[in-house]
């Protein structure tokens, strides 16, 4: 609420949150999670049950909302903060030395190990499992924060797909797909979910702790 309000005087610019460690008003909380308290639920194959486990109850929603000026949260003695930080003033500064109206701001991303740790773990997965005599089909989907769209995109092509120009076509060259929409081959189309007995999925597991969480749904 505080920040709406800032916003609505139309005097704000930005926000810079110095973290310190140091203040006896207000103490850093043991969890906190930017996503919803059941996130994605509502894309999920629960999305229609009346009472959803809420299973991320330190979820505040925040990536929900807009907030239309930049928020930096800078702590002095972590290394990357202060590199972010020198990035921007050296930014600011090149921007106001040759008069830019627009230039490119570098993006810094953290927590790499969302997605990384997960493809380790699919690959251990793989390997350990690979004598079993069932087919085993492993795939790797982008998005999966945002609404299931990997996945949703990869179950929409088996159950609708309909390739309307077979062979290659003008900007994709594969001769044994599909032309359009472009498909390097066809034979995702033979999956059939009638055919699925069990889906492992692994998400984050690269954490600064020892426990893991493992969400089961027999049916």
């Amino acid at each position: 609420q505080n920040l709406r309000d800032l916003e609505s005087s139309r005097k704000l610019g930005g926000i810079i949150a110095i973290i310190n460690g140091t203040s006896n008003v207000a103490s850093r909380p043991s969890a906190f999670s930017p996503d919803d308290t059941c996130p994605n639920c509502q894309y999920g194959l629960y999305r229609d049950e009346k009472d959803q486990y809420q299973w991320n109850p330190n979820g505040q929603g925040l990536i929900q909302e807009r907030f239309d000026f930049p928020i930096f949260a800078v702590y002095p003695f972590d290394n990357r903060s202060s590199k972010s930080y020198n990035r921007i003033m050296e930014g600011a500064e090149n921007n106001v030395r040759k008069s830019f109206k627009e230039y490119p701001l570098q993006a810094v991303e953290l927590s790499v190990d969302n997605g990384v740790s997960g493809t380790i773990a699919l690959l251990a997965v793989a390997d350990a499992i690979s004598q079993l005599p069932k087919h085993i089909l492993y795939t790797l989907f982008n998005g999966e924060a945002w609404g299931f769209a990997g996945s949703s995109r990869f179950v929409a092509d088996i159950t609708q797909f309909n390739c309307q120009v077979k062979g290659s076509a003008k900007g994709c060259p594969f001769k044994n797909g599909c032309g359009f929409p472009c498909k390097q081959d066809l034979d995702f189309t033979r999956i059939n979910f009638a055919n699925i007995e069990s889906i492992f999925e692994f998400n984050q597991i690269g954490m600064n702790t020892t426990g893991f969480y493992v969400h089961v749904d027999s049916n």
